[in-house]
């Protein structure tokens, strides 16, 4: 028979001190909130829905020490600190929310459920969004690669054929975020003077100079926009410094017309990856009366109803996502390379050495064709599936030429090599895209977007976290590689003869 542990009472003086009753606190906005669980889907999930990615913290981001934004009432709203009590959770006033400092930007509702993790269990990363049609897998492994690569978190759109399948947020990243896209703008460039083009209204093939006098000079006359838009004008950045109020006030206009080619106009390329919009700006000025982004306003968003801006109104500045930058790094050859071409670095790359440029709303309201474009991963991807239709934005034929390499092998400023159509990038061994005949671009701060005439994919990724390396994020590499696993499970294949 089991021995029976002896009870022994507990000694006076020795005993816990007894529990203080609970007394509710008006004032904790989350008061009385039961342990939170995954938001289930509006009406349950009815057969063939899509499947529902949320995050046991629907619509709110936790900061450092369990901190978050509470707007019970949106014209005070207040910081809290989440913590346990009992089987509920309860919010206590924080001190810090009266600064604010070291908080994480929060859109939290008293209504939801808050949690917090218990100390050393692993991160949480939200996951907000729907996936389907094949391509149900594709969160999950968003949500590891972002894990893997340390960031905070990014939007992904993916459509097929014209349809959404992919519309997810990971991460500490708002569902309505918007990100400054650095140069994916050159793509959104190219399908604003690819339409252009197509209907009569500018002459990709002819010289700059005929609407750019200054640039009849011998040593730039015989440079196209096409030439530009390949990166193979010569003009691939500019030997003089310039300020942001230089820039805005449209010094770079003038100082291109002063520069001199490095190197013949048409015989090499190497990326221009700021004179390419102060060029093609330049030319939509001269030549149509009006900016590159109130053409792509008028002829591109406001179409597709994207939420694309070469020049972000005010309005939508609060919105934007903050860029987070990596440690630079580079390889031995980059740096030699860098050294030996004599081509100076960006004007904004420049620029960005001594001010915080990409987070500066007055860039983001600027119209600088290489840079400046803020999106929403949405945005993004809607604009390219329509370029992809044959008939909302660009002809077949004009797709077609779009897609005609211009420049191939290794770039005169990059050092490694690359591929170009007329302003889209094209499958090379740092981005292979969706693989032969798709495009895309990739961008600076991580961010990119890909598209692919034949399957109808078109997939875009923003992100605040710039990579260490300039070009499109690890994760947006891992995310092609998925849904190029994704198009292929979703062909038919032949069934095995007798005898296999």
């Amino acid at each position: 028979m089991p021995r029976r542990r002896a009870h022994h009472p507990r000694r006076r003086g020795r005993g816990r001190r007894p529990a203080r009753p609970h007394r509710p606190d008006p004032h904790h906005a989350l008061e009385g909130l039961p342990r939170a669980a995954p938001a289930p889907h509006p009406a349950g999930r009815p057969e063939g829905a899509p499947r529902r990615h949320a995050d046991v913290l629907p619509g709110a981001r936790l900061g450092p020490g369990g901190l978050a934004r509470v707007d019970a009432d949106p014209a005070r709203p207040r910081l809290v600190r989440v913590g346990h009590r009992g089987d509920r959770h309860v919010a206590r006033p924080c001190r810090r929310a009266a600064s604010g400092a070291g908080v994480l930007p929060a859109r939290a509702r008293p209504d939801l459920p808050v949690t917090t993790p218990p100390a050393g269990a692993p991160r949480t990363l939200a996951l907000v969004g729907d996936a389907t049609g094949g391509f149900e897998s594709v969160p999950e492994v968003l949500a590891r690669l972002v894990a893997l690569e340390g960031a905070r978190g990014g939007a992904l759109c993916v459509y097929h054929q014209g349809r959404v399948v992919v519309d997810v947020t990971v991460g500490d990243y708002a569902p309505d975020g918007l990100q400054l896209v650095f140069s994916v703008s050159k793509a959104l460039t190219a399908l604003v003077a690819a339409r252009a083009h197509e209907r009569g209204e500018l002459d990709l093939d002819a010289p700059l100079a005929e609407h750019w006098p200054e640039l009849a000079r011998p040593a730039t006359a015989a440079i196209t926009a096409r030439m530009v838009l390949g990166h193979r004008s010569g003009l691939a950045s500019l030997d003089r410094d310039l300020t942001l109020e230089e820039v805005l006030a449209g010094a770079d206009d003038a100082e291109i017309a002063r520069q001199q080619p490095y190197w013949e106009p048409g015989t090499a390329h190497g990326y221009h990856a700021f004179t390419f919009g102060t060029l093609m700006n330049g030319l939509f000025r001269r030549a149509l009366g009006t900016s590159v982004g109130e053409a792509l306003q008028r002829h591109v968003a406001e179409p597709v109803g994207a939420e694309v801006w070469l020049g972000a109104p005010t309005t939508v500045h609060s919105r934007v996502e903050r860029i987070d930058p990596s440690p630079a790094a580079t390889t031995a050859h980059r740096a030699e390379w860098a050294a030996a071409s004599g081509i100076p670095g960006s004007t904004t790359a420049r620029i960005a050495r001594f001010r915080d440029l990409y987070n500066d709303p007055a860039l983001w309201a600027a119209c600088l064709p290489s840079t400046s474009g803020i999106a929403s991963a949405r945005g993004l991807a809607a604009v390219f599936s329509a370029a992809l239709d044959g008939r909302t934005l660009l002809g077949h034929d004009a797709l077609a030429r779009l897609l005609r390499p211009e420049a191939e092998g290794v770039d005169r400023v990059l050092g490694v090599p690359i591929a170009f159509g007329s302003g889209v990038q094209l499958p090379f061994p740092q981005l292979p895209l969706l693989g032969p005949g798709s495009f895309g671009h990739e961008a600076a701060g991580g961010s990119a977007v890909a598209a692919d005439p034949a399957s109808g994919l078109v997939v875009a990724w923003t992100t605040p976290k710039s990579p260490a390396m300039v070009g499109a994020s690890a994760t947006f590499l891992g995310i092609l590689a998925t849904l190029r696993h994704c198009l292929e499970r979703r062909r038919p294949h032949p069934a095995p003869t007798k005898g296999d």
